[in-house]
């Protein structure tokens, strides 16, 4: 009988250690990152390649970061951060470093492919559609990676425009993300529209002839294969083997959304709390009283300030619930510190929060950020910028657009892009720096003048007109036409050596593509 007793308590204790198991251990694994247990239960990504991995999840993760983009005051701050940091208030700018034979600059033929340039660069030329000027292409084809996580412009050799070129800037979802065919005799592969050869080049694009979902129906649309030479498809290569590109806010869209809802929750509770003042608690005896005028009714009772009226058998308690909470603030901010990691920027540059910071520590913050953006610009420069100029280039000699010595492409295609720099708070510190990189000749007045954005040639004869007009007015100018002195003693203190955090010149010369800072 006793057997029979405890017969239940043993029968529940083993389905307890069935059901949840003895006390967690680490298993006996090599690595300790490698346990697996129901405390350590970790979701393990799939071994699918890059493109098998993303295939289902492309257009999800896509309209989800063009929301970002759009509506999420984070999402459209960042996107405005690349734009400001990468392009700059003058874009990457083009600087033709073209020599004479006996290595000296050829202003003239410098001067005829700058101004060139930015002639082609206006909205009637640049683009197919006429709409958008070089500085406006640039804008969208950064916007458009940051968001969709790949952008794509088409090359157009032959346009008739007057120059023989222009671009157009296609839309992703031309690239339909479900095309797909695997490799057979004499064929090659397509993945997601992008045609590649056996080692994994893109050979050709194709694309939808307009939007698959335009408000107009897409009739008559038709896919067209393009091949890749006049396709630019940007995007970040995360995996070997990945054809399509993953939007930047990829890490952070499932924190956002938590955000906004507690964001939103809070508020709706807030503005509820603000609109409610309490409740009126009236007497049950009055109210069944049939002959009371209030009898069976609800009550309201209107507020106005400085007045409270009495209302007979009732009791006012006053709601006063506080929102939003003590913790809201803390809380936000710790999510939108995760949201910087993820993006690879500052919590204060992309909320520009400075509340918490000092000179250090956003000096500290600043230049490792802008370390992102000056690598972001080589990118920019060398996947866009220069498959243009080069095609751009080379038409404008064949429509005999360029005043230049010479009509051999190679001979006159040295140049360079010049990204922005970022000076710091104090000027004065930026100015001595450079003048002790030149007293000791570790730089140059042309490499100082890219870093600022601009162009020596352009400095010195601004320069020289200034002096003339001068001259004109029987005015003095106070400067000095040798190179700055060291200080006194002969060297700058540890305070005087924090100049300006430089921008980068990137050198193409002769197309080359070697890069310089």
């Amino acid at each position: 009988m006793a057997g029979r007793r405890f017969r239940p308590v043993r029968a529940l204790a083993g389905w307890i250690g069935r059901r949840f198991g003895p006390a967690p251990k680490m298993s006996a694994t090599s690595y300790a990152a490698a346990v697996h247990n129901r405390l350590y239960n970790w979701i393990k990504a799939p071994m699918k390649s890059a493109d098998s991995e993303l295939q289902n999840e492309y257009e999800t993760l896509k309209a989800r970061g063009r929301d970002m983009g759009k509506n999420d005051p984070y999402g459209v701050r960042f996107v405005g951060l690349v734009g400001e940091n990468v392009l700059g208030p003058h874009g990457i700018r083009l600087q033709a470093t073209v020599q004479e034979p006996d290595g000296s600059p050829d202003t003239r033929t410098n001067h005829a492919i700058e101004g060139g340039w930015k002639e082609w660069g206006k909205h009637e030329t640049c683009t197919a559609d006429g709409r958008l000027c070089w500085a406006e292409a640039e804008d969208l084809f950064v916007e458009t990676w940051v968001q969709d996580g790949e952008a794509i412009v088409r090359l157009l050799p032959g346009f008739d425009n007057g120059w023989g070129f222009a671009i157009q800037h296609l839309d992703t979802d031309q690239l339909d993300s479900t095309f797909n065919r695997p490799r057979g005799r004499g064929t090659n592969e397509i993945r997601m529209s992008v045609e590649i050869d056996a080692w994994g080049r893109a050979v050709a694009y194709h694309l939808w002839s307009s939007h698959p979902n335009d408000y107009q129906g897409g009739r008559g649309r038709v896919r067209e294969r393009i091949p890749a030479h006049q396709i630019i498809h940007q995007f970040k290569t995360r995996r070997a083997g990945q054809t399509r590109g993953v939007t930047w806010f990829a890490a952070i869209i499932l924190a956002a959304q938590m955000r906004e809802g507690y964001t939103e929750a809070e508020l709706v509770a807030a503005r509820t709390a603000a609109s409610k003042m309490g409740f009126l608690n009236m007497d049950p005896e009055v109210w069944r009283d049939p002959d009371s005028p209030t009898a069976n009714k609800p009550l309201t009772m209107n507020a106005e300030p400085g007045v409270i009226e009495a209302v007979v058998g009732t009791e006012f308690q006053a709601w006063d619930p506080t929102h939003p909470t003590t913790a809201f603030d803390p809380f936000t901010k710790a999510i939108l510190r995760s949201h910087a990691a993820g993006l690879k920027t500052s919590y204060a540059s992309l909320t520009g929060d400075l509340s918490q910071v000092n000179y250090s520590s956003i000096r500290w913050g600043g230049l490792q950020e802008r370390d992102v953006w000056k690598k972001l610009q080589g990118v920019v420069a060398e996947h866009f910028h220069e498959r243009v100029y080069s095609e751009w280039l080379r038409w404008a000699l064949i429509m005999g657009r360029l005043d230049v010595p010479s009509r051999d492409l190679r001979a006159v295609n040295s140049h360079g892009w010049m990204g922005r720099g970022w000076p710091w708070i104090d000027p004065w510190k930026e100015l001595k720096a450079a003048e002790l990189a030149l007293a000791l000749k570790l730089d140059s007045r042309t490499r100082l003048a890219a870093t600022q954005g601009r162009d020596l040639v352009e400095v010195f004869e601004d320069i020289v007109r200034e002096r003339k007009l001068a001259d004109e007015h029987g005015i003095e100018l106070d400067d000095d036409d040798g190179d700055p002195p060291l200080p006194t003693g002969g060297r700058l203190s540890r305070e005087e050596l924090v100049g300006a955090d430089p921008g980068v010149f990137f050198d193409f010369g002769n197309g080359n593509g070697t890069g310089s800072g």
